[in-house]
């Protein structure tokens, strides 16, 4: 059987052992000793995002789980996989725009440490233009705002006859 390309990227391995409410299930599964020693290796290589084997079985159920859905005649497990899919997608916008504001807070630590008013200015300015580049609109609206109000004294401002 040809299964399709993997669509899943390592950098974006999200798979949390509970639902979004706290449920989970625990699967147990007799797998050989070989097999068990590869995964805790991977594990524990720091090459991937897992911290555990389970986080790799996780994953790897994840990944084929989805591989598989699509060739099943079943509306159910394809909703379920969609619904699982939207979760994650959400998950991961959360995570990040909570990045967003650490990098805020991280940053007045920072700007205290320079004596240098244009070094905080580059800095802040900086900032803002990554933070412009953030799809998601409530993220970036929220981190530009809040930068802003908390390092708005770094910012250049607009001449008041200019547009």
């Amino acid at each position: 059987m040809d299964l399709p390309q993997d669509p899943y990227s390592l950098d974006q391995f999200f798979i949390k052992p509970t639902d979004e409410r706290g449920h989970g299930n625990k699967v147990q599964a007799r797998i050989p000793p070989d097999l068990a020693r590869v995964v805790e290796i991977i594990a524990q290589s720091g090459k991937f995002p897992y911290r555990t084997a389970s986080d790799v079985f996780r994953d790897s159920i994840w990944r084929l789980a989805g591989l598989l859905a699509p060739k099943v005649d079943d509306y159910e497990s394809k909703t379920i996989m969609a619904k699982l899919r939207a979760v994650e997608e959400t998950l991961k916008a959360q995570e990040a725009g909570e990045g967003l504001m650490k990098v805020i807070d991280n940053l007045g630590l920072r700007l205290m440490a320079l004596d240098s008013i244009g070094e905080r200015k580059r800095i802040v300015a900086k900032v803002q233009r990554e933070f412009s580049t953030v799809t998601e609109d409530y993220w970036r609206k929220r981190a530009l705002r809040t930068l802003k109000e908390r390092y708005g004294e770094y910012l250049e401002r607009p001449d008041k006859g200019s547009f």
